[in-house]
């Protein structure tokens, strides 16, 4: 039978349950799931690194759902003996895989279906309408120092990953090509080295810290020498939904399109 409470461990996976419809199963998440609004009034079991088993144990859930990076809480899950399902969703197709896993988990493979057959269709646009056009070479950056205001010492996505995925459905060339660091750290010189055309910053956090993305994005006048930002193509992207692999993944998908060819038009914007 589907598990009638279920604790979810990453926001990605409280986005993917509650687009299915299973939002009544779900009993606890995380401090960050918050999306849809409904997410909030669930009890709050911590973060990444300091998960409340106790509580945990208290909501009595039938299972609790992680990701591969929570290979020590599965541990302590076994010898608590909590059921638990680990869900990939580091690409696009597992993204994609994941939704079909937890369908089938709650009972929901039908609306599990037409969620990944709706997502598929828009990637698959997107592909196709940015197929033959010249690809940019881009520099994403997902981290830094902020309060700073300084353009050093910064993570970007490298050769492999869901960013890495979407940067190439949306017609773009990622600037670093070693494919051995997942998110490399780059030092100003480094940057200088690689000198993209196109930058494009995730800021999951934007709002919490009220920074505002032209700030941000005039951060980067600091290094003129690089081709993007001497041609103004440098671009903030805020708001939670950028840094979780869920059913919002097509909205990123649409933005990085639209800042790589705006002169494209595709019908899930």
């Amino acid at each position: 039978a589907p598990p009638s409470r279920v604790v979810s461990l990453a926001p990605s996976i409280t986005e993917v349950l509650f687009a299915l419809g299973q939002g009544e199963r779900v009993v606890g998440v995380t401090q960050y799931c918050r999306f849809p609004a409904e997410a909030k009034a669930k009890a709050k079991i911590g973060g990444f690194h300091d998960i409340n088993y106790e509580l945990i144990v208290r909501l009595k859930p039938d299972l609790v759902t992680l990701i591969p990076s929570h290979r020590e809480a599965k541990t302590h899950f076994a010898e608590l003996g909590v059921a638990t399902l680990t869900v990939d969703q580091t690409s696009l197709d597992s993204i994609l895989t994941s939704i079909h896993t937890l369908g089938k988990m709650c009972g929901a493979s039908s609306m599990a279906k037409d969620l990944v057959d709706r997502l598929q269709a828009e990637i698959t646009e997107v592909e196709e309408k940015t197929a033959n056009r010249r690809r940019p070479n881009v520099l994403i950056c997902i981290d830094r120092d902020r309060s700073t205001g300084k353009v050093d010492a910064i993570h970007i996505a490298g050769n492999s990953g869901f960013y890495h995925e979407i940067l190439r459905a949306a017609g773009g060339e990622n600037v670093y090509n070693d494919t051995v660091v997942k998110y490399p750290l780059l030092s100003t010189e480094a940057i200088l080295r690689l000198n993209p055309e196109v930058i494009i910053e995730m800021v999951p956090e934007l709002d919490d810290k009220g920074w505002n993305t032209t700030e941000l994005a005039a951060h980067w006048d600091q290094l003129p020498g690089l081709s993007a930002v001497r041609s103004r193509r440098v671009y903030v992207f805020g708001g939670d939904y950028v840094s979780i692999p869920g059913p919002r993944i097509t909205r990123l998908l649409h933005e990085v399109t639209a800042a790589l060819h705006p002169q494209l038009e595709l019908s899930g914007q």
